[in-house]
């Protein structure tokens, strides 16, 4: 194992998301890595060992166009809300970033937020965001690229604060939020917080399925050589 040229680093971050640049990959001394940190979206163009900051702010996710390797989206959302909060994007591997037109209930009532794209409609950004003011998500959104809106998706069947209910999401949502997107079949949507569900109608509808489960989910990922798993 090697460390990283983070490790020397002054002042501590915490790590919310590491993504590794599909186009590069493989290379010990040439692949770019993206990570969100508590210090910003922060890059390395050399496999690690060096890094800098190219979005400054509480970044919480980072995710790879799934069709545009130089496109890249990250999410700016602390617990608490705050006015810098947001979903940005970049078209030229992070050298710069554009706010992408602000989301429903944002910028200060939009807490962490998790990204998710799927191949299976590359134009199309999901997003779901922590409400600062009860632990609770927010929304469950969709971007989409050409018409450059957000679109609300209903998420029915989530419940809150019923901590001994198998069917509660939990509100705990600034230490365990997942979003994942079939690459496959967009309309096959995962969430989770203290506990996983998923929605098989585009994010309308979704049912428990890790209800016995109580395990804090913080990530969840589509097998990309074979969705089923």
């Amino acid at each position: 194992m090697t460390r990283t040229g983070v490790a020397g680093s002054a002042s501590r971050i915490s790590f919310a998301q590491v993504a590794v640049d599909r186009a590069t990959a493989g290379s010990t001394s040439g692949t770019m890595v993206f990570a969100a940190t508590s210090a910003g979206v922060i890059r390395s163009g050399n496999s690690g060992g060096s890094w800098s900051v190219v979005l400054p702010g509480f970044a919480t996710d980072i995710v790879q166009h799934p069709t545009r390797s130089d496109t890249w989206y990250a999410a700016l959302g602390n617990l608490f809300g705050s006015g810098s909060n947001g979903i940005f994007i970049s078209t030229n591997n992070g050298a710069s970033w554009t706010i992408i037109s602000q989301p429903l209930g944002s910028p200060v009532s939009f807490g962490r937020t998790h990204l998710a794209v799927s191949a299976a409609r590359p134009g199309a950004l999901w997003a779901i965001a922590a409400n600062p003011s009860n632990r609770a998500f927010r929304t469950l959104q969709r971007w989409d690229e050409g018409t450059g809106l957000w679109t609300l998706l209903a998420a029915n069947g989530i419940t809150f604060q019923q901590q001994f209910d198998e069917g509660d999401f939990g509100t705990q949502s600034e230490y365990n939020l997942v979003l994942s997107v079939d690459p496959v079949d967009e309309n096959k949507i995962i969430i989770g917080g203290v506990r996983l569900f998923r929605s098989v109608d585009g994010g309308t509808n979704f049912h428990v399925i890790a209800g016995n489960v109580h395990s804090d989910w913080h990530s969840a990922v589509f097998d990309p050589t074979d969705s089923r798993r």
